[in-house]
């Protein structure tokens, strides 16, 4: 009975995930961003074809849409949230995929969360550009993986508007976009002879979406040090101490501070290491021994730093060096190892040199914040995913099975009603918070400070700070009187 039961959820999880993502999206209030974007400020953007502000196109007038309506907010984050589960357990081809993912993406770091998925400003650019890529990286594994690709007329044209959409939104993923279709370009010339038509037009819509980016007069004034928020490190900039800086956050917020996925992943390349281990010569099997305990080690350190109230803050930046360095060495030694013994080498190459191509413009370019490392963090899960599908048979059978799928209900449950109260608690918070300084303008108030919600942990700047812009959203994105004057609550 219980299989049977499975077997149904698994078949409709789709549509159930769809229900579930919509409901917790639903209650998932505008915040920062968003406020402008959908008062004014965001009109005035547009009218001006977002001169000197950016050239994430794609994004600005999904941001313009969605802030006018919160069903079709919550429409479009679950669709797409979906969606990108759905690409990473086809390009793994396990079932257990489907619940590793969702598992690994509610267990992420509350900062990076909040501010990529939680977040319709940062979704929309953050979130929307892993699952294009994720299209096109499926597309990549086919080609390698010698399944059949054809280059029909609707496929071709359907291709040409995945690569101008992607190239449209983040500026790193643009290039990196541009870098695997122009590699796999190479690739399939060298080894076919031949072009395929598909990647060619995608790579041409990346292009194009390219040009029309860069064209936005906001990235002369970046790259010539005169905007006011976006910068090189040029002259002006100590090159070493703020590459420096920039690494340290690279390392601490895109992959120490999710310590969870690295507790998950480091079991799925236990589990997979003893899956093989008879496969592993004497030299080998030390060289991951020590490799797994090494790492282990680090990760469970810091999950025990991670949930002191001060986090890896308590941690001399280098220590956070010190341990990223060597516990990403030896994981990815652990995982060249078992993928090289599976005969699936180049799946983690790629995933590997794609963690490298989306993080280096960040040690060139800052500042960059949390949200900006969600690919990087994606494409670990699907490396992760990618690691299941190399176990041998018996184990794919027990984390594809009954039980094992039972515990990933229970913990996804277990998170979507957590997530669930979360958020509907942040949202009535934001809305009786708004009730009140309505309440007290009625009553002749003129200046009151906007006070902290409860749970802000999960929601981005959802409390204005003492930046006029942010108090002038807030007013007008719910039509608060002019002459009220709100303080900031940094």
């Amino acid at each position: 009975m219980k299989n049977t039961v499975l077997d149904k959820l698994y078949k409709y999880r789709y549509v159930i995930l769809f229900v579930l993502l919509y409901t917790i999206f639903y209650f998932v209030p505008y915040t920062a961003d968003d406020l402008r974007w959908g008062s004014f400020y965001g009109e005035r953007r547009m009218q001006r074809h977002f001169y000197n502000y950016g050239g994430r196109y794609l994004g600005y007038m999904l941001s313009l849409a969605l802030t006018r309506s919160v069903v079709l907010k919550s429409v479009f984050m679950s669709a797409v949230t979906a969606g990108m589960v759905c690409y990473v357990e086809k390009i793994s081809r396990q079932k257990c995929a489907f619940y590793i993912t969702l598992i690994l993406i509610a267990v992420s770091a509350p900062v990076m969360l909040r501010q990529s998925v939680a977040w319709l400003s940062g979704f929309v650019n953050y979130t929307v550009s892993v699952l294009l890529a994720l299209i096109f990286i499926d597309y990549i594994y086919k080609v390698f993986r010698g399944e059949e690709t054809k280059d029909t007329k609707s496929g071709i044209a359907l291709f040409a508007v995945l690569g101008f959409a992607s190239a449209l939104l983040v500026e790193h993923f643009t290039l990196y976009c541009a870098v695997i279709a122009a590699g796999l370009m190479i690739y399939v010339k060298a080894k076919k002879q031949k072009i395929q038509i598909k990647n060619f037009t995608y790579l041409a819509g990346v292009l194009a979406g390219a040009v029309l980016m860069f064209s936005n007069s906001a990235y002369i004034k970046i790259f010539s040090g005169k905007d006011f928020y976006r910068k090189t490190i040029n002259e002006d900039i100590d090159r070493a101490s703020e590459s420096a800086r920039m690494t340290i956050n690279l390392i601490r917020y895109g992959f120490l501070e999710n310590v969870w996925f690295c507790l998950i992943m480091l079991a799925v390349i236990i589990i997979l290491f003893a899956g093989m281990i008879n496969f592993f010569k004497k030299s080998e099997k030390n060289i991951c021994i020590v490799a797994i305990t090494v790492s282990g080690i680090i990760y469970i350190f810091n999950a025990a730093v991670f949930m002191t109230s001060e986090g890896l803050s308590l941690l001399p930046q280098g220590v956070i060096v010190a341990e990223g360095i060597t516990a990403a060495a030896f994981t990815w030694i652990v995982i060249i190892m078992l993928a090289k013994k599976a005969d699936r080498l180049w799946e983690s190459l790629f995933c590997l040199l794609s963690i490298a191509a989306l993080s280096l413009p960040f040690l060139f370019i800052h500042p960059f914040t949390t949200r900006c490392l969600f690919g990087e963090y994606m494409i670990y899960v699907l490396q992760t995913c990618l690691l299941t599908d190399m176990l041998p048979q018996k184990w794919k059978d027990k984390v594809n099975g009954s039980f094992a799928r039972a515990l990933y209900t229970v913990v996804l449950l277990t998170a979507f009603v957590f997530y669930l109260t979360t958020y509907i608690s942040v949202n009535n918070a934001d809305k009786a918070r708004l009730t009140d300084i309505k309440n007290a303008y009625e009553k002749g108030v003129r200046t009151l400070q906007i006070q902290h919600l409860p749970d802000e942990t999960f929601v981005h700047k959802i409390t204005p700070d003492s930046e006029h812009y942010q108090i002038k959203g807030y007013k007008d994105f719910y039509n608060l009187p002019e002459d009220l004057v709100i303080k900031g609550n940094p």
